[in-house]
This record gives C-alpha cells, sequence and structure tokens, in this order.
C-alpha cells in the first residue's frame, strides 16, 4: 500500500490561512465586545453573586471551624471540672454545650450530661436528656447510642414487642448498634420465654457472616441453652 505523500502549502497558501485567521479573530473580538456591551449589566451582576458566594462560603467554613474549636474547647474545659469532682458546675457547661451546639461535640456533650446524671442516682433527668439527644441529636451515632442506652433504662418495664419497635432505628445494618440490638431483642424474648421471637432473632446473628464473633458465640450460646 503505498503511502499518502502530504502536500505541502505554498508561502501564497499560507500567507492566505494568516489572514483568515486574522480576520476571524477580529470578528470573534469585535462579537465578544458587542455581546459584553449588550449584557454589561448581567455579567457585572452575575460577577458579584458569584464573589458574594464565594466570600459566603469561606466565611462558613471559617464559622464551623471556630466554632468547632470552641466546642471542643468548652468540652475539655467541662472534663477537667468533672476530674475536679466538680459534678455540679461540669453538668450545666456540658447541658450548655449540648443545647447550643450543632455539631457532634454537642452530641458527646449531652450524652455525658445524661451519664453524670445517672452517677448522681438521678435516673429521670438522665432519661430526659437521652430522649433529647435521641430525637433531635445531630449525629446518627449517637442518636443511636442514646436510644440504645435508653432501651437498656427502660427495658424492664416493656414487653418484647414493644422494645423491638422502639430499638427499630438501630436494627439496621446502618445502624453501628445493629448487633447489640439485636441482642438486646433476643434476650428480652428469652426472658418472656417467647422462644420463638427469640430463636428467629439469635439465628439472624449466627447465620450472619460479618457479626462480630464475640456477639455471634453469645448467640450460640443462647440458642443451645433454649
Amino acid at each position: 500500500m503505498a503511502n499518502d505523500k502530504k502536500v505541502k502549502k505554498s508561502i501564497a497558501e499560507h500567507q492566505e490561512d494568516a489572514l483568515y485567521r486574522e480576520i476571524w479573530e477580529e470578528v470573534h473580538a469585535q462579537k465578544t465586545y458587542d455581546f459584553v456591551k449588550k449584557h454589561a449589566k448581567l455579567l457585572i451582576g452575575l460577577a458579584a453573586f458569584i464573589l458574594l458566594l464565594a466570600i459566603g462560603n469561606q466565611l462558613l467554613n471559617h464559622y464551623k471551624t471556630e466554632n468547632a474549636k470552641k466546642d471542643a474547647l468548652a468540652f475539655e474545659s467541662a472534663m477537667v471540672t468533672v476530674a475536679d469532682r466538680q459534678a455540679d458546675s461540669a453538668q450545666i457547661m456540658l447541658k450548655k454545650l449540648g443545647n447550643k451546639s450543632s455539631s457532634g461535640m454537642g452530641d458527646i456533650a449531652m450524652y455525658q450530661s445524661a451519664m453524670l446524671y445517672l452517677e448522681k442516682g438521678q435516673k429521670d433527668a438522665a432519661m430526659d436528656q437521652l430522649q433529647k439527644l435521641a430525637k433531635h441529636g445531630n449525629t446518627r451515632d449517637f442518636t443511636h447510642l442514646a436510644t440504645i442506652r435508653l432501651a437498656l433504662l427502660k427495658a424492664d418495664s416493656m414487653s418484647g414487642s414493644a422494645l423491638e419497635k422502639f430499638l427499630s432505628p438501630t436494627l439496621s445494618r446502618r445502624s453501628p448498634f445493629y448487633y447489640t440490638s439485636m441482642m438486646l431483642v433476643s434476650a428480652k424474648y428469652v426472658s418472656e420465654d417467647n422462644n420463638v421471637k427469640a430463636e428467629a432473632w439469635l439465628k439472624k446473628i449466627v447465620n450472619d457472616d460479618d457479626a462480630p464473633k464475640i456477639i455471634s458465640a453469645h448467640a450460640e450460646t443462647m440458642l443451645a441453652g433454649m
């Protein structure tokens, strides 16, 4: 197969191409100028809007960063107060941070506040804090943790079906407490001698390859004892 020979352009053809390019660039420049002149106000407004968005985004990120630092310092201060055995002062600090913060640090503060109430034997106050966290927490992990903790406090006064319903948000693979919740529900059904439902939940754990070994082993032990 013969190779095609590339035809070389003459000097005149090169000059003609250069002229066409020059004319095209002038036409394009004129069109751009006419467009900008016609829509100047719109373009200026759009540019200003984009600039404001960029500035606003930077300010928001700065605000979030600064608030996160303040929340972390506030929590650290509360924990130092706890270490100094000033539980009442720490409680005030933690509740304030938990109520005002929209970050995960606020969730930690509210949970720690509930634990301090429990340490002082104030179960109702602790449950109130945990219920607030479960319903209005900023992070899924802590809302689910609060739900689990509430379930432990309420389990004795609840039926197995009521506990299962209460724990429904955590009885999902998306929850970090999925297997813990299944164990709690299973244990409640066992305590009611409802072996059918208990066995169903326990087998669900045992047959799950992703279940933590310690939980799976405990489920097998419970099944063997039924």
